[in-house]
């Protein structure tokens, strides 16, 4: 077993009550619902930190008045994108998935871009960098 160290986090009231009241549900605690998170944060985000070629999916989803924008990022970064899908929420908004591959900085800086007009972005590598 690995050897646990003990650190002071501080977060939002809300985020706060919100994880709490995953702990209730899932009956466990928060250390490792934070475990869990950052692991999964670590992968996803530090998978960035190697330049390489790179493919994955990008999930996103926006308010439908933020179409032309997200449409607009999108095909700014067309030469990565080998798949799209486009649905309707039950709420009337959208929801994208890009399969991506290229340079893992393009893919980050789509990302980036995209994200500032989601209410939900996340790229999922296939691999280990």
């Amino acid at each position: 077993m690995s050897r646990k160290e003990r650190f002071g986090v501080s977060m939002d009231k809300e985020l706060f009550e919100e994880l709490t009241d995953l702990c209730r549900a899932l009956k466990t605690d928060r250390s490792h619902i934070v475990n869990m998170a950052t692991r999964y944060f670590i992968l996803e985000k530090f998978h960035y930190a190697k330049p390489h070629q790179c493919e994955g999916v990008m999930i996103m989803g926006y308010h439908h008045e933020k179409g032309e924008e997200v449409n607009s990022i999108v095909e700014k970064y067309r030469e990565l994108i080998l798949g799209r899908s486009h649905f309707h929420t039950m709420d009337d908004n959208c929801l994208e998935v890009l399969f991506v591959r290229g340079d893992s900085e393009r893919i980050f800086s789509l990302e980036k871009e995209v994200e500032n007009y989601c209410v939900m972005c996340r790229y999922i590598p296939s691999h280990k960098p």
